[in-house]
């Protein structure tokens, strides 16, 4: 266009803005408003879009719009999920759990490993090796198994919730091997041992009341705190 003039820093109300020259701008269009607040830093921005404005001037290529020139305050925003940790995880997965299993298997099983995980030197699902290693040298081998077994199955449950994308804790049970000496072998009561453990109980003066239970226990197999939790 061929048109010169030199573009204007000016502060506003704290704010920088730009004027524009006469020549190619009359009245209210002559301001470009920054937004931006009158700082040094600032105004080194605002300096560099005065001489691109000047130099579109000069080139005949100034945008006569103005839209060219104006300041973007939109910002693009990053959505940071937070990874939930083991210990959140294992309170939301007793939830799920607490009305599918029995009251004592909830009570001994469940909330018994609460306190398992509470002990551990973190909790952050990158971990998963070094909980693994507390474990082994905090635990027997046959508890851990049983304890990542456990972890597993919570993570299993939070990546199909959609939760957390992997199950760190995958498959770590089968690297645990039992010696022969930590799994005992069954040796259970022959039928006359059985009969005399329960007769014991009717002949006794003070806790014949538990023979109909220890009976019970005798012919079922039923655990003991599966039977006391029996309504």
């Amino acid at each position: 266009m061929g048109m010169k003039g030199t573009v204007g820093i000016e502060n506003k109300d704290g704010k920088w803005r730009l004027r524009l020259p006469r020549s190619i701008a009359k009245d209210s269009a002559r301001y470009i408003s920054t937004r931006l607040d009158a700082t040094p830093t600032n105004l080194r921005k605002v300096q560099i879009r005065a001489w691109e404005i000047e130099e579109d001037v000069t080139t005949g290529n100034f945008d006569l719009t103005l839209s060219k020139y104006q300041f973007s305050q939109q910002k693009k925003l990053v959505k940071v999920v937070k990874e939930p940790n083991l210990k959140e995880l294992w309170c939301r997965y007793c939830e799920f759990k607490r009305n599918q299993v029995c009251v004592t298997t909830f009570t001994s099983e469940y909330k018994n490993y609460t306190k398992h995980i509470e002990s551990l030197p973190a909790h952050g699902l990158r971990k998963a090796t070094l909980i693994r290693d507390f474990l082994l040298s905090t635990r027997s081998p046959l508890v851990v198994k049983r304890a990542l077994m456990y972890l597993s199955a919570c993570c299993s449950w939070a990546v199909k919730s959609g939760l957390i994308k992997t199950n760190p804790f995958l498959g770590m049970t089968s690297e645990i091997r039992l010696s022969k000496d930590s799994v005992r072998d069954i040796d259970p009561f022959t039928v006359d041992e059985r009969d005399a453990i329960i007769n014991a109980f009717i002949a006794h003066p003070t806790f014949n009341h538990y023979a109909p239970f220890v009976r019970f226990l005798f012919l079922t197999g039923c655990r003991t705190g599966e039977a006391i939790g029996l309504q």
